[in-house]
């Protein structure tokens, strides 16, 4: 009996059915790909059967995704983005809208500060400069 070999692109409802079609396009199985990656098999089986819940921190879940993304040969982005889009995790810009809504960076304070700074020391160089003049 002769399989269909199923492309991932052609199968991208869910992130399991992707993860699953794409392992099998390549003629392997959930041992080698836990060999491969280190991720309990247990881990593997619950991506490819969308059961979530039992998986580890979304962090380390996000971690044990990318390598398998990597191990599977498919684009990293694109697998994290759509486990996003299943547990329900969105970025910030998309969830405001408007990303001038978003709270400021460290680095963006301390850049404006640094500017304010150099803003003050030129005006009191200018102000010496006035009096001596005069």
């Amino acid at each position: 009996m002769n399989e269909i070999e199923v492309s991932p692109q052609e199968n991208e409802e869910r992130l399991g059915s992707y993860l699953k079609s794409a392992r099998e396009g390549l003629k392997m199985s959930l041992e080698e790909i836990s060999n491969e990656t280190k991720i309990r098999k247990f881990y593997l089986e619950c991506f490819e059967e969308n059961d979530l819940s039992p998986l580890p921190a979304d962090v380390i879940s996000r971690g044990f995704l990318k390598a398998v993304a990597i191990s599977l040969k498919l684009d990293p982005e694109h697998v994290l983005t759509k486990f996003d889009q299943e547990k329900g995790i969105f970025q910030l810009d998309e969830v405001m809208g408007d990303s001038s809504f978003r709270p400021t960076l460290k680095n963006e304070r301390r850049s404006f500060l640094n500017g304010f700074y150099i803003t003050i020391f030129l005006l009191l160089l200018l102000v010496v400069i006035y009096i001596f003049m005069s």
